[in-house]
């Protein structure tokens, strides 16, 4: 489902069972179905409903179908021989300084504010600089001297493909049994920084991005 700044709770619902994000308490939590026949066609009824503490139209929006590309995501094409410019570094370094103040708040719904009040994107990079720039921030990453996490460097590449005014979707997924959640971001249907076969493993919760 699409990002509501005025929202603060989105729900996946996997094989009858439902996974709750709530931005206001910066947390995830699951409500696992009795009846596992269930599926995503089904409607909810009120021992779903109750625990949630929602009525049925809320529901109806917080479980409102995505809006979903007709095309399967794909892979960005890879450019093994980017090399990192120094205007790639300058913006590199800037963003993490950026990200890393961010961070220091750490809550979830401030790290979406950020994100959704940067600039609209100026321009759409085409495709190859996309794919070389993508390159040059998995480079740089390397000299880092600690690796970072999925939260971490899908924002820190948000704001470096934003100073280049390229826009991309932060889309943040849910997988049960364990539970797990990652994010990644995505323009168009290309997923930018990760890779399709880890992405496939979750169900998307949230979607944030210009396109939203």
């Amino acid at each position: 489902m699409q990002y509501d700044p005025l929202a603060s709770i989105f729900v996946a619902r996997l094989h009858g069972d439902l996974v709750i994000l709530d931005l206001a308490d910066d947390t995830y939590s699951c409500i696992i179905a009795a009846d596992r026949s269930l599926d995503a066609s089904d409607q909810l009824d009120s021992t779903l409903l109750g625990p949630l503490g929602l009525c049925a139209d809320t529901a109806a929006h917080v479980l409102a179908p995505q809006s979903a590309s007709t095309r399967r995501p794909r892979d960005l094409t890879r450019c093994p021989t980017a090399q990192l410019s120094c205007a790639d570094a300058t913006r590199f370094i800037a963003s993490l300084v950026e990200t890393s103040w961010h961070f220091r708040r750490r809550a979830l719904r401030h790290l979406l504010a950020v994100a959704r009040r940067q600039e609209r994107p100026r321009s759409v990079l085409p495709p190859d600089e996309l794919a070389r720039q993508v390159a040059a921030f998995e480079r740089a990453c390397l000299w880092l001297p600690v690796k970072i996490e999925c939260l971490f460097r899908s924002l820190h590449l948000l704001l470096f493909l934003r100073r280049s005014g390229q826009g991309v979707d932060w889309v943040f997924g849910v997988h049960l049994f364990p539970f797990r959640a990652h994010c990644w971001l995505m323009v168009g249907d290309e997923v930018i920084g990760d890779a399709v076969h880890r992405t496939t493993a979750f169900t998307p919760i949230m979607t944030t991005g210009p396109s939203t």
